[in-house]
């Protein structure tokens, strides 16, 4: 996938942009979130709908009040999985990026600890450490909801 995405993007001049690279990570998250979400809307019974429309509701209003309410869990779910999914990856943005600040994390982080002669892996360790914290922080905050999205799509 990295050698046609670096001659188009080298050819259409979006080489060393952030922009093309935040595109490239939603074509590249979009599997998982389709497979979660699918799983996912798959549960949501279609009386919930049905009993909306009954009450005089139209389709989208339908959808917006009751049936996007109950999916959250399962959106959620594939938002974090996604944005973990594109954080750690450390491939494209090796690939598009030159400046250094435009770099990912991961990318900063193998450039943070390197010289011409020597390797710093104290500054790997520290950078890794302090790179995650934001990723951990929004799992723990998240977790319930994690959980009960990942479960609830799971069972059919």
């Amino acid at each position: 996938m990295v050698g046609p995405l670096f001659l188009v993007l080298r050819d259409l001049g979006f080489l060393d942009s952030i922009y093309p690279l935040i595109i490239v990570y939603l074509v590249y998250t979009l599997p998982i979130a389709t497979y979660l979400l699918r799983n996912f809307f798959m549960q949501i019974p279609k009386d919930l709908e049905e009993a909306a429309l009954v009450d005089g509701a139209t389709r989208l209003v339908a959808l917006r009040r009751v049936v996007i309410p109950v999916a959250v869990p399962g959106m959620f779910t594939a938002a974090i999985l996604s944005f973990i999914l594109a954080w750690n990856d450390f491939a494209f943005a090796v690939s598009f990026l030159e400046t250094p600040g435009h770099f990912t994390a991961p990318l900063a982080i193998v450039n943070l600890g390197q010289s011409q002669f020597q390797v710093f892996y104290n500054r790997i360790d520290a950078a890794v450490v302090i790179i995650t914290i934001p990723v951990a922080l929004l799992v723990l905050f998240a977790q319930r909801r994690i959980v009960s999205g990942l479960t609830a799509g799971s069972f059919r």
